[in-house]
């Protein structure tokens, strides 16, 4: 049996298969609700929103950790997310110890998962791994959006520093997002050709687009192994949208001339 859903409902036609026997797909469906809400109501909706919730925490933390808890009453199996921060991986279980700061709230300073009840999932190595990403992260949080510390802070209390041009260091801001974010094209919300290129503007847009895609497929793989693991014969199957290399293939395209920028943006199924 084939489960069709679109993890988002703007897009009509569905871009992820889902294939399994009924059984199996009831499994994954009831698998991935207890992680993404368990608000569907069509076959696969809650693998969709499962989806969404693992790229969240990726976003956030580079990686992301999820508790797999056996329900017995009810013979099913659930996905409980934990945060990656004071998280040691040793040999053969995690150890997540509190910050110190809530120690007196609670009973216990620490807790034990063994390895096999947890589910890892981490940045794909194409886009920097989980390190590479922290990186970016920590790269963004560098330069203030509203402007460095003693400028925002004579601002609260009145003061319009003359000698500090705001102008400038905004430019030098959006230089500063353009080059932590290469690697990923991300434009930072920002379409405007004020600092850029339009040829570089394109690139960029065509880079994020393959960035997504890795993140997609890579995401999905792992859902798929983590049917396999707890013996749920289910596979997502991603169908309709470009594949990295695809895209890959139509930005050297438009950087060889072959295809214009319009030509470029509508050969992206994405």
């Amino acid at each position: 049996m084939i489960g069709h859903f679109s993890p988002s409902r703007r897009i009509e036609e569905p871009v992820f298969r889902l294939e399994g026997t009924e059984e199996n797909l009831a499994k994954a469906d009831a698998l991935c609700g207890s992680l993404g809400g368990d608000h569907g109501h069509r076959p696969g909706e809650n693998v969709a929103g499962a989806i969404e919730k693992v790229v969240l925490h990726l976003a956030y933390y580079g990686r992301a950790l999820f508790e797999i808890v056996v329900e017995p009453e009810e013979a099913a199996l659930s996905l409980a997310p934990f945060g990656p921060d004071y998280v040691w991986s040793l040999p053969f279980f995690y150890l997540q110890v509190a910050p110190r700061a809530s120690w007196s709230d609670l009973n216990h300073k620490y807790a034990v998962l063994r390895k096999d009840a947890v589910w890892r999932v981490e940045m794909p190595r194409e886009l920097g791994g989980t390190s590479g990403f922290r990186r970016v992260l920590e790269g963004l949080a560098e330069w203030p959006s509203l402007g460095p510390g003693f400028y925002t802070n004579d601002i609260e209390q009145g003061r319009f520093p003359e000698e500090f041009v705001f102008g400038d260091y905004r430019r030098a801001h959006q230089v500063q997002i353009y080059w932590v974010t290469r690697s990923w094209g991300w434009a930072g919300r920002d379409w405007s050709l004020d600092h850029v290129t339009e040829y570089y503007q394109f690139h960029r847009h065509l880079t994020f687009k393959w960035a997504q895609s890795v993140l997609r497929e890579h995401v999905v793989r792992q859902f798929n192994f983590l049917f396999r693991r707890l013996d749920i014969s289910v596979q997502i199957v991603i169908e309709g949208l470009s594949s990295p290399s695809e895209i890959l293939k139509v930005r050297e395209e438009m950087r060889a001339g072959v295809l214009d920028f319009d030509a470029a943006t509508k050969a992206i199924r994405a």
